[in-house]
């Protein structure tokens, strides 16, 4: 499933960068919490 997620964020990422990253930026860190 993380396959996906990186592809449809990449998708995203095209369409809304700042949002993408703020997105990422919280699953990154929900993870290494």
């Amino acid at each position: 499933w993380l396959a996906q997620l990186a592809r449809r964020s990449g998708r995203a990422l095209r369409w809304n960068e700042d949002r993408t990253l703020a997105l990422g930026g919280g699953f990154a860190q929900a993870i290494t919490s």
